[in-house]
Parts: C-alpha cells; sequence; structure tokens
C-alpha cells in the first residue's frame, strides 16, 4: 500500500511560494484586506463600533450636553471616526491621532485626527523605553505630548498593540498565496 502525504507548506513550496519569507505576496494588513474573511468580519465590527452611540452623562446618571470629542471628534462625522478608528486597531493593533484642539483648560480633547497605522513607527531606545516617532520626529503620547495612542490588545510593558494579522498569519497565507496562483495561472493562459 502506497501512501503520501503533502503538507501545506510542502506544496507551496512546489508551487515556488515560501511559506517562510512570505511568499510572493507579503502577508500584512494591507494584503490581508484582499482575504473575503478578514475584510468581511473587520468590516461588520467597524461598522457595528461606528455605529454605536456615544452618550455623555454625569456621575449621577443624567445625560448632559455631548463635548466636540464625541459628536465631532475631527471636525466630521463621529461615525466614520470611529470606523476608522477601530478598522486600524483591528487590522493593525492601533489606532493614533493628534489631539488639535482642547478644553480651555487644556485637560480633555475636544479634536482628534487620525492618522494612518503607516504614520507613526516605535523605535526601541537602548534602555528598552519604546517611543513612537511620526516622520522622524518623537512625540509623547497624550497627555504628555499631541500623540493620541489606543491599542486593541496590549502586552503588559509593552506600549505597541499586537497586530491580529501578525498573530494570524499563518491561517492568512495560504488564501494570499492561492488568489497569487490562480491569478498567475489565468494570466499566463493556463500554462
Amino acid at each position: 500500500v502506497e501512501r503520501r502525504t503533502a503538507t501545506l507548506a510542502a506544496t507551496l513550496r512546489a508551487v515556488g511560494l515560501d511559506t517562510r519569507a512570505g511568499g510572493k505576496s507579503e502577508v500584512d494588513a494591507d494584503s490581508s484586506e484582499r482575504v473575503a474573511a478578514v475584510w468581511g468580519c473587520g468590516r461588520i465590527m467597524a461598522d457595528v463600533v461606528g455605529t454605536m452611540p456615544w452618550d455623555v452623562t454625569l456621575s449621577r446618571g443624567e445625560p448632559v450636553a455631548a463635548p466636540p470629542l464625541i459628536s465631532s471628534p475631527d471636525g466630521g462625522g463621529a461615525i466614520e471616526w470611529k470606523r476608522r478608528g477601530m478598522w486600524s486597531k483591528l487590522l493593525r493593533g492601533n489606532a493614533y491621532g493628534f489631539v488639535t484642539e482642547t478644553t480651555p483648560d487644556g485637560r480633555y480633547p475636544n479634536r482628534i485626527d487620525l492618522l494612518s497605522n503607516d504614520a507613526a513607527v516605535w523605535r526601541k531606545l537602548r534602555d528598552g523605553r519604546k517611543i513612537a516617532t511620526v516622520g522622524d520626529q518623537e512625540f509623547s503620547r497624550w497627555p504628555q505630548g499631541p500623540l493620541w495612542h489606543v491599542t486593541a490588545y496590549e502586552r503588559s510593558g509593552d506600549p505597541e498593540g499586537m497586530s491580529p494579522i501578525e498573530y494570524a498569519r499563518s491561517t492568512i497565507a495560504p488564501a494570499i498565496y492561492a488568489a497569487d496562483f490562480s491569478e498567475d495561472f489565468f494570466e499566463t493562459d493556463c500554462h
């Protein structure tokens, strides 16, 4: 009796894709958006959170007028702002923005303009601490500085959020590799 076994890694290598290096396409937040399951789950979660109402109440439970940060966080619509922030947290593990307006006493933000996640880069210092840079300039996080940062998943002692896409790389990669293979296959007249 002849027995044959093939692993996913061996099959991908046989068609010219390296599972360790990410194959032809790199597995990252941008390429993962092409996977229907990632796109669908992310869209649903971002839409649900984005459309959830924000209310402001006093400690006694009495509603009060919403401050600008709640009603119009970036000068535009709160729904889109929440949706964009949630999308960043879901795919990259972090959401970033600059506090561009504060209350008159400077204690609370009135406006936060969201940044692309690619704009903020964490750099590790010799002493082990991490600092955030935007365009080669160091920024302290709010309230010590203007950089607003919220993580989706955080490890103790590490200010940078964990990217769900990084941790799901091994399950997302085959979908991306299959799409690349089929695209190449049909573009070369099935050769």
